[in-house]
């Protein structure tokens, strides 16, 4: 098991807080472009795993 970078640790809480701010004002689409615009540097393959599960989650509320 790989470990997490501070880095992405940052990007997940980000994105998160970023959910729950916005969970209802914004279309997936969105959601998408803000994950996108936050990750531009290039996350790893794990991140994004983890990215779709937090993308999924935020989908069912």
């Amino acid at each position: 098991m790989n470990k997490v970078e501070p880095q992405e640790s940052n990007a997940i809480k980000m994105i998160k807080e970023a959910c729950e701010k916005n969970r209802r004002m914004m279309t997936d689409e969105a959601f998408r472009k803000e994950v996108e615009k936050r990750l531009y540097a290039g996350p790893s393959p794990e991140l994004l795993a983890k990215l779709r599960v937090l993308w999924a989650a935020n989908k069912e509320q």
